[in-house]
């Protein structure tokens, strides 16, 4: 199981967020992102072109898989996390604590992940369709991993 199994274990927390990204037709792309808070590592990024409620609950389902859940999900007051989410969230005993409106600080890590993601990468991409984020996305969430560095040919070393 690596890693990924001790990123989720249930005594941990993570926040949750989404970023839009408007591809080169002007079409608006949205990834959910799940971030560990302890070790700020990305545990789960999923992408879609429409952010309803059961498909963020569906890529919390696909985050928290076979009952490996963190304890508490710190999420903003986005209209995107509804009632689906919020049945996930209680079937798969997470607590969620929403962060006050209008206080970044409240979600920091997420908010300084998004903020490398845009001037790291997308900042210097054109995004033609879903599946090109998607790719872009894991490359992005291998490299801005705590503990890992890049070398000048793009490979990584951990």
């Amino acid at each position: 199981m690596g890693d990924r199994s001790r990123a989720h274990t249930p005594t941990k927390s993570g926040p949750a967020t989404r970023l839009q990204v408007t591809d080169l037709f002007f079409r608006p792309l949205f990834a959910f992102f799940l971030i560990e808070l302890r070790s700020r590592r990305v545990i789960h990024v999923g992408v879609t072109r429409s952010p309803s409620d059961p498909r963020v609950a569906q890529q919390l389902r696909e985050a928290t898989p076979y009952g490996q859940a963190p304890r508490d999900l710190i999420r903003d007051n986005d209209n995107k996390f509804g009632p689906c989410f919020a049945r996930v969230a209680t079937t798969s005993a997470i607590e969620i604590l929403t962060t006050p409106v209008h206080a970044p600080r409240a979600n920091a890590i997420c908010e300084r992940f998004l903020r490398s993601v845009r001037q790291e990468c997308l900042d210097h991409l054109f995004i033609f369709h879903e599946k090109q984020l998607q790719r872009v996305r894991k490359r992005v969430c291998r490299l801005l991993q705590p503990g890992t560095t890049v070398s000048r040919d793009g490979a990584t070393d951990s």
